[in-house]
């Protein structure tokens, strides 16, 4: 199983910033996960949110800001002291950061910068260190704009057979699937059609295991420093 770092390492550092991306890399992830939306002049920054009221020190939302008013912000006083003034970080920076370390897992969170968001890892010449986390709403367009990068997409809430069929429909190549909803069944039913298995938010000793069992492909942790340490204890005792 590969281990994504979600948000970077955000049990030990505020989520993605450049620090809790840099603790991940020290971990040893394989694949480092970021979020991307557009400010409002054009800039592609690391943000979850629509709005910057979660995890900075103003409020509103991410599109009302230029780029230099969002780096102004404290995006890391809110987790701890350490971390206060550090500020929300460009895609490039995260790039330039993961390149030659760790792989990246882009989470597109709006539409109409996927091709301003291909073309930089293009740029960096990441193509093959990269997979894209797409709504099915472009994941298609984005797969057929690069085809060498694997999509990933949550599966859907319905019947397991037809969520199967949505995302093949539209040319995504990983299933992500929350670990409550985790079945062997359901890993062998992707796994069948030709799809990998991701599992988020896996974050406990006893959800590694249960992922290790179910031949997953991909694990999502917010705790990457836990989850790794469960993977070697496991691989001992095997």
């Amino acid at each position: 199983m590969l281990v994504i770092g979600h948000r970077g390492a955000p049990a030990l550092a505020p989520e993605n910033t450049i620090p809790s991306f840099m603790r991940a890399i020290e971990l040893g992830v394989d694949y480092i996960e970021f979020d991307v939306r557009a400010s409002k002049d054009g800039r592609l920054v690391i943000m979850h949110d629509n709005t910057v009221n979660r995890t900075t020190s103003a409020g509103g939302l991410v599109s009302s800001y230029s780029l230099t008013l969002l780096r102004k912000l404290d995006a890391g006083g809110w987790f701890g002291e350490e971390f206060k003034n550090v500020r929300i970080p460009t895609v490039e920076e995260v790039l330039r950061l993961a390149k030659g370390k760790t792989a990246v897992a882009i989470h597109i969170k709006q539409e109409g910068i996927e091709d301003e968001v291909l073309n930089m890892v293009r740029e960096f010449k990441m193509i093959h260190d990269c997979m894209i986390l797409a709504p099915l709403t472009i994941s298609r367009k984005v797969k057929l704009s690069e085809p060498r990068i694997p999509i990933q997409a949550d599966l859907p809430e319905i019947n397991p057979r037809d969520a199967i069929d949505m995302l093949a429909e539209n040319l995504v190549d990983i299933a992500s699937i929350h670990i409550k909803k985790l079945s062997k069944g359901l890993v062998r039913l992707c796994h069948r059609s030709g799809l990998l298995v991701n599992v988020w938010d896996v974050d406990k000793p006893e959800q590694v295991k249960e992922c290790e069992e179910s031949d997953v492909d991909f694990i999502t942790t917010n705790d990457p420093k836990t989850v790794l340490e469960t993977l070697r204890n496991l691989l001992v005792r095997n």
